[in-house]
């Protein structure tokens, strides 16, 4: 029986360079194409760095650098990321069924970011206010129509004239 939780059979360091190579793709492109067991090796090594970037602290940022040695990374890690999932409790990628790699037939996945929910939620309540703000405006135009017309008998009269000449 094979009890190894090395699923890669890499080394250590080897590894370690996987995961922080990977992380660093990740961060700057938004998305990176890989085999399932790297997917899932980097998912685990990545969001704890997430967790960490939620707050902005200089002993955060050295430990991020720790692990990710590269300081434009880390900078976005902490200006955008942090700031994107500073509500979202986690589960901040997300793994995607691509296809099987020609030669091995090894599943190939996308390993990508996931929008927080908060962001959805607001986007959808933005679009609800739209909607609301649209039939104020509607019902408004009736009124003013509507207190227009009360003023005139004449002009009732004619529209009913109308309306009766398009039903025919």
């Amino acid at each position: 029986m094979d009890h190894r939780k090395n699923k890669l059979m890499k080394l250590t360091t080897e590894r370690k360079m996987i995961c922080r190579d990977m992380s660093c793709s990740l961060i700057e492109h938004g998305q990176v194409q890989t085999s399932m067991p790297k997917a899932k090796l980097v998912r685990s090594y990545l969001e704890k760095i997430i967790t960490r970037a939620k707050k902005d602290t200089g002993h955060n940022r050295r430990l991020a650098f720790a692990k990710l040695r590269d300081n434009s990374v880390v900078h976005k890690l902490f200006t955008e990321l942090g700031v994107r999932y500073a509500d979202h409790p986690g589960g901040y990628l997300r793994i995607l069924k691509s296809h099987f790699r020609h030669g091995d037939n090894a599943l190939m996945v996308v390993l990508q970011f996931v929008e927080p929910k908060n962001a959805s939620a607001s986007t959808k309540k933005a679009k609800s206010n739209k909607a609301v703000d649209a039939e104020v405006v509607d019902t408004t135009e009736v009124l003013v129509e509507s207190t227009v017309s009360a003023g005139s008998e004449d002009s009732d009269k004619e529209k009913v004239a109308e309306d009766e000449k398009k039903d025919k």
